[in-house]
């Protein structure tokens, strides 16, 4: 039995940091059109947000409409995982 792994969108890249202290940033992003869903400076709260978009990415598209409304509905109470959830639905979705 053969399994198929399924390429995913979104990726983690690693750059300097924009700041004089010359640690490295890492970014969450969409492979397809290149836009930067997070950035961290952490690999492991990168690697978060990463699993958080490709959490997204699996939803059918009704819970993705969903999600998209119910996020938009007070967005000063969505933390930063739901700002990533946010911007990775409507990527999914072609928003």
């Amino acid at each position: 039995m053969s399994t198929f792994k399924r390429e995913t969108r979104f990726a983690i890249s690693a750059s300097p940091a924009f700041d004089s202290t010359g640690r490295v940033a890492f970014k969450v992003f969409d492979k397809k059109t290149g836009t930067v869903l997070a950035k961290a400076m952490t690999k492991e709260r990168a690697t978060v947000y990463l699993k958080e978009a490709k959490s997204v990415e699996r939803q059918p598209f009704q819970a993705l409409k969903n999600m998209i409304m119910a996020l938009n509905i007070h967005p000063w109470e969505n933390s930063n995982l739901d700002d990533i959830r946010l911007a990775a639905a409507e990527l999914v979705r072609g928003k």
